[in-house]
């Protein structure tokens, strides 16, 4: 029988597979727009892991609340630096950098 606890078990695991797949892409594609929207896609998924790890932790604990919303905000701002950053590839590289630490943090931050 399955319980949702178990479906919640699924969708973090599925959540995982694809974060750890488009970071993978991010970094080894040589594709500039393969690259952006593995970006895209890593910052959205850092800004839900933030949205989740401030659904459940907003009345625990006002530190990991915090510190899902400041991993959110890294998340938006790597979007926003890589669209300042037109054709700077070190600036891309930070953006990039940015995406995955929020993203491998907030889902620490969430689910552990």
């Amino acid at each position: 029988m399955n319980t949702f606890l178990d479906l919640l078990i699924l969708v973090v695991m599925v959540l995982a597979a694809v974060s750890l797949l488009a970071v993978v892409l991010m970094f080894l594609v040589k594709n500039p727009k393969v690259r952006r929207v593995c970006l895209w896609i890593v910052a959205a998924l850092g800004v839900y892991v933030g949205y989740v790890g401030v659904r459940i932790m907003w009345i625990n604990s006002a530190g990991q609340t915090a510190l899902a919303v400041l991993l959110a905000l890294v998340g938006i701002g790597a979007v926003v630096l890589e669209r300042v950053s037109r054709g700077n590839e070190k600036r891309f590289l930070i953006a990039r950098i940015m995406a995955s630490a929020a993203l491998v943090a907030g889902m620490l931050n969430a689910f552990m």
